[in-house]
């Protein structure tokens, strides 16, 4: 083989290289779709798997009302303490007379 042959051929395999990954990106992005589709999509909970999921959601969502009751008044308190005036506070931005 001369040099053009072998030039020749070099650039035919690196053309098709190009398609090849084309098509492997093609086939990964739609094995992705199916799967996507059979486990978000398509997903099948049996009774017992349903109540299993609802009972552990119930059990993690329980309202502190002690501490929604501390938020609260210290909310208040920081209302309170801001509505005061403030006294003999000293303006360090005041500009030098």
């Amino acid at each position: 083989m001369d040099a053009k042959k072998v030039a020749k051929l070099k650039k035919t395999i690196l053309e098709k290289l190009g398609w090849l990954k084309v098509l492997v990106f093609l086939v990964i992005l739609a094995y992705c779709g199916y799967l996507w589709y059979i486990l978000i999509y398509n997903s099948q909970l049996g009774n017992d798997d349903k109540q299993a999921y609802i009972s552990t959601k119930e059990k993690e969502v329980e309202f502190n009302q002690k501490g929604f009751a501390l938020a609260l008044e210290q909310v208040e308190q920081k209302k309170a303490r801001y509505a005061t005036p403030m006294e003999n506070i000293i303006d360090i931005f005041k500009l030098r007379q």
